[in-house]
Parts: C-alpha cells; structure tokens; sequence
C-alpha cells in the first residue's frame, strides 16, 4: 500500500472514529450529567511495540483498566483507562442521587463498569450502522493495573488483533475525555486489525 492510499484511508477511518467517539461522549453526558469534551487521534501499525508512545503521557501509578471485546461480524477490543483517583470521582459521578455517601466499593466497580458498557455500546451502535454488520460489545471486565502492566496487557491485545486475514495494518485509536470537575482524563484505547479497517474503508456510509 503506498503513502498516498494510506493517508486516504486514514481520513476515511478518522471520520468513522469521530462520529463513533462523538456518540460516547453524548453518552457519556448524559449518564454522569456533566460536560465532556473529547479528543482523539489514530495510528496504523505493524508492529506492536509502537502502542508504548500512547502510554508515554501516562505517569507511573495504578490504573482503573475496563475492558470490553468486540464480537460478531467485526472485531475489536477497547480499553477504558483511569488513574484511580479519576476512576473514584468517575464512580462517584455515576451513583444515584439517592444512594450518595452510601455507596461501597462493590456498588463504585458496579457503576464504572457499566460506563464501559454504556461507553463501548454508544461507540458500536456507529460501527455497526455505518457498516451495515451485526457486531456487538462483550461482558465488560475491570482490573486494576501498574503501568508497566498495562503497556504489556495493550502490547499483547494488539499483537493479537492484528493478525488479520487481510495485509493492511492494524489501526489503534486513543482517545481521551475531558469531565467537568474531574481531576485526570479518562483514556479511551481502541484496537482493530487490518479487516475491520478493510470493510470500515469500502463498506462504511460514513466514509464515502
């Protein structure tokens, strides 16, 4: 593939992404009732070792990590990522008016991974309309990790997602949200490989 078609599918999947990525940050509102602004940028790659310049801007510390695969017709996995005292304040934002200074820690993991849910849905629901596939998001799971294993935890995904059966590169989407009154910012890691990419670019309404 040469640099010119490349660069052309780039601007393809960016759209696609940013209509995505705009769905989960209304989402994202109206579940916590706050503002949230968002921004994001894609990368294509062959080799797996590149996710660690996503991390770079991450400080060493423990993580919030919520995760959620991608399954039917398309194939995917993202990553909802907070330092632990963003993941708190998120939690915190997520109860129930009613159930405020109640809430333990079970009902805080409760919420959070239910964000994912709502966040990994609304970010679907796009890919699965524009490109007319029956594809839905998995039972989420929460960790909580150190950097290092976060970086090896992305490395591994990707090296998986990106053995496709088609040669173009994989794409990694980082993305990162802005919450009113939160200390931090949420990061939002997307990972496809080469045939999510191949009928995002020929079969996408979005993309035209």
């Amino acid at each position: 593939m040469s640099n010119e078609e490349l660069n052309k599918e780039n601007e393809m999947l960016e759209a696609l992404m940013k209509s995505a990525l705009d769905n989960s940050a209304q989402a994202f509102s109206v579940m916590i009732k706050k503002k949230i602004d968002h921004h994001f940028h894609l990368e294509r790659f062959d080799t797996a070792t590149d996710l660690e310049d996503i991390l770079a801007i991450y400080h060493e510390g423990q993580y919030t990590v919520l995760e959620t695969k991608m399954l039917g017709d398309l194939r995917g996995v993202c990553y909802l990522m907070m330092e632990k005292t963003t993941s708190s304040q998120i939690a915190e934002l997520t109860i129930p008016e009613f159930l405020k200074g109640k809430a333990d820690a079970g009902m805080a993991d409760a919420m959070l991974l239910e964000l994912d849910n709502v966040l990994s849905a609304a970010t679907i629901t796009v890919f699965s309309n524009a490109m007319k596939k029956s594809t839905y998001g998995g039972v989420p799971g929460m960790k909580n990790l150190a950097l290092n294993d976060l970086n090896t935890l992305l490395n591994k995904e990707y090296e998986k997602y990106r053995k496709g059966e088609s040669p173009s590169p994989g794409l990694v989407v980082y993305a990162e949200y802005s919450v009113e009154g939160v200390t931090g910012l949420p990061g939002y890691v997307w990972v496809f490989n080469g045939d999510f990419c191949d009928v995002a670019v020929n079969q996408s309404i979005l993309v035209v």
